[in-house]
């Protein structure tokens, strides 16, 4: 019985230890958000540093789905799942955030933008093309058909 409540208990410890540092990476992502909006930091230092949370987020996956096996219907391990959800979503939309005021997100938008414009341009010219080839083919057709009567 000593062996069961021990393990209980160091399963309950494991978890709290998880939200913890779930709490610790989220305060992390909070904290380079706040900086990115009141200040001008550089963006590459901006981007270590999301990749730095990414690569914790991943390194927590695997001991949040092993809690998760082990006890899915303990209402803790359901908090420590919501959690790590919400800490991933929350990434997801800070670093959309982040990432939209780098250089290289603006140069990407920017190409996006010009491609748009040229696909446009060139699809309004092979429309224009295609019309004036049915155009010719009709009175080709016509001066055919005028011609054999």
């Amino acid at each position: 019985m000593e062996q069961i409540d021990n393990k209980s208990l160091d399963f309950i410890l494991c978890i709290e230890k998880l939200l913890s540092s779930i709490s610790t990476v989220r305060k992390c992502l909070l904290s380079l958000t706040d900086i990115e909006q009141n200040s001008s930091i550089q963006s590459e230092e901006s981007i270590k540093k999301l990749k730095a949370i990414k690569d914790t987020i991943i390194s927590l996956t695997p001991a949040v789905e092993t809690v998760g096996q082990l006890g899915p219907t303990s209402t803790l391990v359901k908090h420590l799942s919501n959690e790590y959800i919400c800490l991933c979503n929350d990434y997801k939309k800070h670093y959309s955030l982040i990432m939209a005021n780098t250089a290289i997100f603006t140069e990407y938008k920017q190409l996006i933008e010009d491609l748009s414009k040229w696909l446009s341009s060139t699809n309004a010219n092979i429309q224009e093309v295609s019309q004036s080839v049915d155009k010719q083919q009709i009175l080709l057709n016509v001066k055919v058909w005028i011609i054999q009567e």
